[in-house]
């Protein structure tokens, strides 16, 4: 398949979790906003967010709390760097990432077009003791 029914910008609609193939969780809320941005020189950029994101529980950006930082780190996400696409699936070879254990690896994602959507699943995968898997689903902009 063509690399540019991929190019462009995109924009987050759903990310959800299943857990054992049939739990779901919205791992980012049930109205997740983020964007995701596949450039034709093969970089891309992504990023997740919750929309109703944990307010601070202090002003001082110097003295965040645990549980400030906590939150911070569990409702949001980025990473970014070259992606390699082959039509059925995508390779995400990040460079940088909120997540420091996942720089310099490539994450596999499996495409799916549908009318204007892209959605992107994972291989199955164990967390916390169950096999999981996400599926992201974004809108073209």
């Amino acid at each position: 398949m063509n690399q540019q029914k991929l190019l462009g910008n995109w924009m987050l609609t759903e990310c959800k979790s299943y857990a054992d193939s049939h739990n779901v969780d919205y791992a980012f809320g049930e109205y997740p906003v983020g964007y995701l941005f596949y450039l034709p020189d093969g970089h891309f950029s992504v990023c997740l967010m919750n929309a109703n994101r944990t307010p601070l529980t202090s002003n001082d950006k110097d003295g965040l709390s645990i549980e400030d930082k906590a939150n911070m780190s569990d409702e949001f996400f980025a990473y970014f760097g070259h992606y390699e696409f082959d039509g059925e699936k995508v390779l995400h070879h990040i460079e940088t990432c909120t997540r420091p254990d996942w720089i310099g690896t490539t994450k596999t994602r499996f495409v799916e077009f549908k009318n204007d959507r892209l959605i992107l699943t994972t291989a199955p995968f164990v967390f916390n003791g169950k096999k999981v898997y996400f599926e992201v689903v974004w809108k073209r902009c």
